[in-house]
């Protein structure tokens, strides 16, 4: 009976850590929400199609970026296509970020201003840490955070759309000849 009770009480105790430990990190969690989410939704029609979504501080960021880089993650933005069922933003399996930073320091006017435009190597060294990479055909920049619907009407980036399609037109001729 006495290492019955032993090997219950010491099972009991395990149960208890363990929930205090679940309990713990989820508590923590809803403290401090992280500031960065992917959340990829499946929709309710058809199992298959999906479609990425990148928020920040729960709001989603518009999709006018072709690529987002946020530490060491990088997103692209793809469109459906009858190959692929996957639209939005789609984080890239295979992704290393650089580790030299350019020697120049940014410029006081653009740590005021949220941005500067850069290629993807070339952050600043004094660039603030929650600064992610965006690009969008041949704009490239740095840019706070929270300045990311800013820098997009500053540059008139639209969203990314769904590329139109030319209806097809069927056009019959009618001719005579006279003789």
């Amino acid at each position: 009976m006495g290492n019955r009770a032993k090997k219950t009480t010491i099972a009991l105790l395990s149960l208890i850590a363990v929930s205090v430990l679940f309990g713990c990190a989820t508590l923590r969690e809803r403290e401090a929400p992280p500031d960065w989410e992917y959340v990829v939704r499946v929709s309710e029609r058809d199992e298959t199609i999906r479609h990425g979504e990148l928020r920040f501080k729960g709001e989603p960021i518009e999709p006018v970026f072709s690529a987002v880089v946020i530490e060491d993650a990088k997103f692209t933005y793809v469109l459906r296509t009858a190959d692929e069922p996957f639209r939005g933003y789609r984080r890239v399996e295979q992704f290393t970020q650089p580790d030299a930073h350019a020697k120049v320091e940014p410029f006081s006017h653009d740590l005021a201003r949220g941005w500067y435009l850069a290629e993807f190597g070339d952050r600043r060294a004094g660039t603030p840490e929650g600064w992610v990479w965006v690009r969008r055909e041949n704009v490239e920049a740095y840019v706070d955070q929270t300045r990311l619907r800013e820098f997009a009407s500053h540059h008139r980036l639209n969203q990314i759309e769904t590329p139109k399609v030319e209806t097809r037109v069927q056009v019959q001729l009618q001719y005579t000849i006279r003789l």
